[in-house]
Order: structure tokens, then sequence, then C-alpha cells
């Protein structure tokens, strides 16, 4: 009996009023659960409606806007590759900023309706045709840029007339080390970099985070004139350590030596070095973060963060550094910020300002470290260069 009873049981659940009766108990519990959804289900889908709406129109604006792309090639038609192209407004002001591929071919997208300079910058090359191009209505303009072998390297150097100066233009010893060259060594300290350039003897006391002097052409050490972005940074007395000055966010070093000097007066008796800081100068905001270790716990890490908005570029940079020593307390740690910030008020009128910061810590073990070091004898170094320009051009140069 109990065998024909499941035996009705599945032919009754096979029935056809079954069927319509679940197909009916379906659709009654999916209007349940439809009309028992809560209120935030509907919040997030009107948000991802609304974030499809603004895309759709932002997607529509972008249209407009405009493509430049090209080819950089030499006189012997060779593609020029990594070599730096910007876009300048009329103005000078850069824009936009790039670099060509192994082929030689570059390109920059979203680029507003105007006017601008085509320039292009590799080293052993020089641009000696100003090339500009015009765009308008969101199409996609092609032009070409040939560089010229460049017989001598020119640079403007500003510490050795106090205004920008083409270094052929100049009859002294005037040296600059430019960020590349500071990149491509990976120096961790200003001074290494220093110790390369003709006529300056850097000596350094003991180690790391050590007393490090400059002594040029033969002079004392505090016969340098040291500037960061042409602020004064000399001890009273013209002494000036360069133990803790490290390269972050430095666009060059300049070094002018002999009667050159004459305009820093008196305390400028051998040389003058100055630091000048980079600028933002890419709409695409750059974010650069390095790290290096080695023996002795020592570690070091930087971060710079750079970009151009509009009528304000900015660049700012964080290091830091640290070693534990070979001997007790002879610990060294390094902390570093700086910041170039530029205001563009009008085409002939700029407020810059610029600031270094540098807190160090270093541990003295005295004459004895190594059988009777020194426990607790600490050294403290604290610096700020802070300076504020405004600078308005009411004439060309002739």
């Amino acid at each position: 009996m109990f065998e024909r009873f499941s035996v009705v049981i599945a032919q009754t659940l096979t029935s056809p009023f079954s069927l319509v009766t679940r197909q009916r108990m379906k659709r009654q519990r999916k209007a349940c659960l439809a009309s028992s959804r809560p209120p935030w289900c509907r919040l997030i889908s009107l948000l991802v409606l609304a974030s499809i709406l603004a895309i759709a129109v932002s997607a529509s604006g972008a249209s407009d806007l405009s493509r430049v792309e090209g080819n950089v090639s030499d006189q012997s038609n060779a593609k020029v590759g990594r070599a730096r192209v910007t876009l300048r407004d009329n103005a000078g002001v850069i824009q936009y900023e790039t670099r060509t591929d192994e082929d030689g071919k570059f390109s920059v997208s979203s680029v507003p309706d105007g006017s601008y300079r085509v320039s292009v910058e590799s080293p052993g090359f020089t641009q000696t045709r100003e090339v500009r191009v015009d765009t308008r209505g969101g199409v996609t303009k092609t032009v070409d840029v040939r560089l010229d072998v460049a017989a001598v390297s020119d640079q403007l150097v500003i510490t050795a007339t106090r205004t920008q100066t083409a270094s052929s233009e100049l009859g002294g010893a005037v040296s600059v080390i430019t960020t590349d060259a500071l990149q491509r060594d990976n120096h961790s300290l200003v001074s290494e970099a220093l110790r390369s350039v003709p006529g300056l003897a850097v000596v350094q006391t003991g180690g790391r985070g050590g007393l490090t002097s400059i002594f040029t052409r033969g002079g004392e050490s505090d016969y340098n004139k040291v500037l960061i972005d042409g602020v004064p940074v000399n001890r009273a007395g013209g002494g000036f350590d360069f133990a803790f000055l490290t390269p972050e966010n430095i666009e060059r070093i300049e070094i002018a030596r002999g009667p050159q000097t004459a305009p820093f007066g008196s305390d400028a008796v051998t040389s003058a070095i100055q630091l000048i800081s980079r600028r933002g100068s890419t709409s695409m905001p750059e974010f650069e973060f390095s790290g290096e270790g080695g023996s002795f716990d020592y570690h070091r890490e930087t971060a710079r963060l750079s970009g151009l908005a509009r009528w304000f570029d900015y660049s700012a940079s964080f290091g830091h550094g640290t070693t534990g020593g070979r001997v007790p307390n002879s610990d060294y740690i390094n902390r570093s910020a700086s910041s170039n910030l530029g205001f563009r008020f009008a085409p002939a009128a700029e407020l810059r300002i610029t600031s270094r910061w540098n807190n160090s810590t270093l541990g003295v073990p005295g004459p004895t470290g190594i059988l009777f070091s020194d426990p607790d004898a600490r050294q403290k170094h604290h610096d700020l260069a802070l300076a504020a320009t405004l600078n308005i051009k009411t004439a060309s140069r002739l």
C-alpha cells in the first residue's frame, strides 16, 4: 500500500493543474521580494545610473578636445627616441609634456583649442626651426619635428650674472649639474655630485652625517656662497655644512668659480653654489618613488609629486634616510622635504614660493668609539630655506 500511495503522489505533482499552480506561486514570490526590497538598494541603483550619465556627459565633452601627434627625426631622417616634447602656449608656459618612443613618435591627447609651440629637447641635438600647431574642433593634428646635431652644448645659467644667460656667453668657469645627471649617478647627497666639479675639493669628516666642507681653488671652506632658490643659507662667518643636503626635487646645481661670483659680494670669494628646485610641467600628475638599502641597517626612501593645472604648477618631495652605524651610538637619521609652487596671475606676472626643510640626528661616539664610545652624545641639525618671488615681465629682452 505504501508503494501505491507514492506513485499517486508522483502522478499528482506532474499534472497540468499542479504546474500552473507552481508557476503562479513563483510569480507571487517574485512580486513579494520586489515589494520588500530595502531602500538602500534603490539608492545604489540611482547612484549607478547617475554615474553612467556623468561618464556619458564627460565623454561627450572630451570629444571636443584635440590630439597632437607627430614624429621626431634628425638630419639623416633617423628617429630620435626618448626626446622630451612640450607644448607651450603663447606666453611660453609649458602646458603638456611627453616623450617620444623608440620609433620617435609622440602623442598628446585632451588638448583644448588654441595655438601651441612644439618644443623638442634631446641630448646632443638642438631644434633650430620653430614649430607651431593650432588645435580646433577636436581634430587630430600631425607635426614632424627635425632636430639638428648640436655642436656645442648650451645651457641657461642664473648664478653667474643673476639673470638667465647662456653658458656660451659667459667668459668664466661655470658648471651645471642637471637632474638627469643626478638620477643617472644615483647620488644620495649633493656633496657626492659636487666631487666631479673641477676646482672643488670635498672633504668629509668621519662617516655618514659627519661635517662636510668644500674648498674651491685652494680657498677656505667659508669662501663659498651657497644659495637655495636664491636664498643664502651660509651660517654666520660664511661656513656651510653639506652633510645633510639631499638632491630630491633639484632641477640643477649651478657652480660659478672665480670672478663670476662678484655679484654676490665679498662672501663669494672663490665660488657661488646655487640649488634650483624643479617645477611641475605636466598636465597629468607625476609621482616618483624610490627605495634602497644596504649593510649596517641602511635604507633610504624618496617620493616626489609634480604637475601643472592651468595657472598653477607644483612640485614637492620628501626623503628619509637612516643607518645604524658601524659602532655604538653612530646611527644617523636624515629627513628632508622641499616644494616649489607657482601661481601665474597673467601672462607676464607670476608668484613663486619655494621651500626646503631638513631635520637630521647623528650619534657622536667620540674619537675612541671602538673601545670606549660615548653612549649618549648626539648632534642635531634643523634648517629651513623659504623664499617668495614675484616676477613681472615689463618688456622683452633685446
